[in-house]
C-alpha cells in the first residue's frame, strides 16, 4: 500500500523484488532455459518487477556429479565429462559461447 502512495505521489520508487528459483526439470535443456527466460522477461513487463533468479542444477547435474564423485573414490579417476557435455550442448543450444 505504502508503495502504490508513493507512486500515485510521484516519488522514485525501485521496482518491487521478486525472487524466482528454477531447477532439476525446469531447466533441463535449452528449450527449457528459453521458457524460462521467457517467463521471466513476462514477470519484468506485465508486473514491473525486478527478477533475482535463483538457478539449481539443470536436469541430471546432480546425478552426474553424484557419479562422477563415486567413481572418484572408487576408482580414484575424476570425470566430469557427462556433466560437463550437457552444459556445452546447452550453451552452443542458446547460441552462447
Amino acid at each position: 500500500l505504502l508503495l502504490l502512495l508513493a507512486r500515485a505521489r510521484g516519488a522514485l520508487v525501485p521496482p518491487p523484488r521478486v525472487v524466482m528459483k528454477f531447477g532439476g526439470s525446469s531447466v533441463r535443456d535449452a528449450e527449457r532455459i528459453a521458457e524460462v527466460a521467457s517467463l521471466v522477461r513476462a514477470q519484468m513487463v506485465e508486473h514491473s518487477v525486478q527478477p533475482c533468479l535463483v538457478c539449481s542444477a539443470m536436469g541430471k547435474t546432480t546425478n552426474g556429479l553424484l557419479a562422477a564423485a563415486d567413481r572418484a573414490i572408487d576408482e580414484g579417476t575424476v570425470d566430469l565429462s557427462t556433466v560437463r557435455a550437457l552444459h556445452v550442448e546447452t550453451l552452443d543450444a542458446l547460441s552462447i559461447s
